[in-house]
């Protein structure tokens, strides 16, 4: 829980649909922490439907999803005023 805390914004991987997963964004959204759902694009039809307009990433391959969650990263520093430079995120 601390690290949902401390974090800035929070990725979760649906992939499995594993409870625990679905208690930290409850969590998450709770405390007002920005969530980025992750899932494989062939498990797009098996979301709960309460999840599925939320922020989603879809990925089809790792490749794929590195550059997705590298885009949501810069994006948000810049927005936040990151520049990225000796930063660590």
């Amino acid at each position: 829980m601390e690290s949902i805390i401390r974090s800035r914004f929070i990725f979760a991987v649906l992939d499995g649909r594993n409870p625990n997963v679905f208690y930290e964004i409850g969590i998450a959204h709770a405390i007002g922490k920005p969530v980025f759902l992750i899932a494989h694009q062939k498990d797009k039809d098996k979301l709960p439907f309460d999840v599925s307009s939320s922020r989603l990433i879809l990925y089809k391959s790792y490749n794929h999803l590195e550059r997705q969650i590298q885009e949501i990263i810069d994006n948000n520093k810049v927005e936040n005023g990151h520049t990225g430079e000796n930063e660590n995120s």
